[in-house]
């Protein structure tokens, strides 16, 4: 049976170096991060290397070997299942206000009515005020989430993300909403 949090782990430190600039990496590059993450017994070493072959079978990263040293690349598949576990893991962490209201704005199409609602869901979920149906507000930093959504759910081109240091008569309700002071 697949332990899927080793699978995830894998994953997002896969992304975590493909976010460096590489396309393919080592498998030392690999391990070395992995490593860090959990301390890597005989066992874990073992059961991750499976993991890793499975990945493989699976068309999610093909492995090459080259003069003695093994090498991975990320497949099309294993991108999609990369976003995926991001998207499951979005969070904004960053909650410093720095006087900025984001304003998020969206318009889009009753063809994309299941990204548009799904867009809103989470957006409620990550604690967003909803100031209309297709406006949000929100103090911090977000704009990276931001894309990360309406990359998961296809519909970027439909969602704009305005800067503000201020929403008239509606600053004390917001700074209230989100606990500024």
């Amino acid at each position: 049976m697949e332990n899927k949090g080793l699978i995830k782990n894998i994953f997002l430190t896969i992304d975590k170096i493909l976010a460096t600039g590489e396309i393919v990496f080592s498998r030392e590059s690999l391990m070395s991060k992995l490593n860090k993450l959990a301390a890597l017994d005989g066992a874990r070493l073992r059961y991750m290397n499976q993991a890793i072959k499975r990945l493989d079978e699976k068309k999610l990263i093909e492995i090459d070997e080259q003069k003695g040293k093994v090498f991975y690349r990320v497949t099309p598949a294993g991108a999609k299942r990369i976003n995926d576990y991001k998207f499951k893991e979005l969070k904004i962490t960053d909650k410093k206000w720095d006087g900025f209201w984001r304003v998020i704005v969206f318009d889009i199409p009753e063809v994309k009515r299941l990204g548009r609602d799904s867009l809103r869901s989470k957006l409620k979920y990550l604690g967003f005020y909803s100031l209309q149906k297709s406006v949000f507000i929100y103090p911090f930093k977000c704009e990276k989430e931001i894309g990360i959504l309406g990359d998961f759910y296809g519909i970027s081109q439909y969602i704009e993300v305005f800067l503000t240091r201020s929403i008239s008569r509606r600053d004390k309700q917001l700074k209230d909403f989100f606990g500024l002071r």
